[in-house]
């Protein structure tokens, strides 16, 4: 019995030693869906003020994203512009935050959400579509 107990814990220890840098070192499909999934419980746990972009420029380039991926309303494209006239059209196109934003990238002041990473299920669609709605009301105050 105690030889037994030896090859079944040499085994265990043989696994665990096979497994570790499994765990240590993710695929890259693994690290996107958990990053997926911290980003979509940022958005869940934080309410709509974490959603808010920290940047305008950013803002504005989230529209675009929101617009060119079916998130909002086609027509909130004339709210972009409004915006993109406010801060100036030529110097916001060649700002890197309004360039991440129409990447996807919304620059929160804690850290950024990458709204690609939601990934195209329901939940994440609403998600997005939500980030988007807040982005929207947040450039619409900044016109008024």
């Amino acid at each position: 019995m105690e030889t037994l107990f030896r090859v079944l814990r040499r085994g265990s220890l043989c696994i665990a030693l096979i497994a570790a840098p499994a765990l240590a070192n993710p695929t890259a499909d693994e690290s996107k869906i958990g990053q997926g999934i911290a980003a979509l419980g940022g958005l869940l746990s934080g309410g709509s003020n974490s959603l808010a972009s920290k940047i305008m420029s950013n803002a504005a380039g989230v529209l675009q994203y929101c617009i060119r991926n079916n998130l909002i309303d086609n027509k909130v494209s004339s709210v972009r512009q409004q915006v993109m006239e406010k801060l100036g059209f030529a110097e916001t196109e060649k700002k890197t935050d309004y360039k991440q934003g129409v990447l996807g990238l919304l620059q929160t002041g804690n850290k950024p959400i990458d709204l690609n990473k939601l990934g195209e299920t329901p939940l994440g669609k609403k998600a997005k579509t939500k980030a988007c709605d807040v982005v929207l009301n947040q450039t619409t105050k900044f016109l008024f």
